[in-house]
């Protein structure tokens, strides 16, 4: 009898917000040997909408990493714009508005945490470790926690015992890349590039 996967790991077969390591994976493929390529055939991969990608693809031209390389004219509406790789980067550059580097985001903190305290730790010490440079809420801890145990990738350590706070530990690292938690409060595996876990469609908080 074949094995079932626990937890189960789906393929999209909805449209997913890709983030922008998918968007930045696909520019990179997009534009191998000098290609060059525009917000729709970005758009035609990541199945998401074109008004997130363009607000990324923008801000990778203030930055610097894209520059507009030609533009064709169409029946109807603004010429179709293409770009080229500017500025080649193994991970997807963090930009703000303006251009400028952003830091790594609370869940990249979070995940990074959680691959050092290969021992174990509670919500409070995961929260100490991850917000040494830039606090990380509580809550926002407390939640990550919830959706990496749902998902599989943590477990906890003994049975849990009145007043006294849950340990976790780590039992599935799939890579540096961290386990995004979506608005639909799915797991999105960036380094399987696979939904893990149950998707909850609710309003992200």
């Amino acid at each position: 009898m074949a094995r079932r996967p626990h937890p189960e790991e789906v393929a999209l077969k909805i449209k997913v917000p890709r983030g922008i390591e998918g968007y930045w994976s696909i520019m990179l493929d997009l534009g191998r040997d000098g290609g060059t390529f525009s917000v729709p055939d970005i758009d035609a991969r990541s199945n998401t909408d074109k008004a997130t990608i363009s607000g990324y693809v923008n801000r990778l031209v203030k930055a610097g990493y894209l520059v507009l390389d030609h533009t064709l004219p169409v029946p109807k509406g603004s010429p179709q714009r293409f770009y080229r790789i500017a500025k080649r980067s193994a991970e997807a550059p963090r930009v703000r508005r303006d251009g400028s580097e952003a830091p790594r985001d609370q869940q990249w903190r979070l995940w990074a945490t959680i691959r050092l305290l290969k021992r174990g730790f509670t919500t409070e010490e995961l929260a100490f470790n991850a917000g040494l440079d830039e606090a990380v809420p509580i809550r926002t801890v407390r939640s990550y926690i919830q959706h990496l145990e749902r998902a599989g990738y943590l477990g906890r350590v003994g049975v849990a015992k009145a007043g006294k706070p849950i340990t976790y530990r780590l039992l599935r690292d799939t890579g540096p890349k961290p386990p995004m938690v979506l608005a639909t409060r799915s797991v999105w595996d960036q380094n399987q590039a696979a939904i893990v876990g149950d998707s909850v469609t609710e309003a992200a908080s």
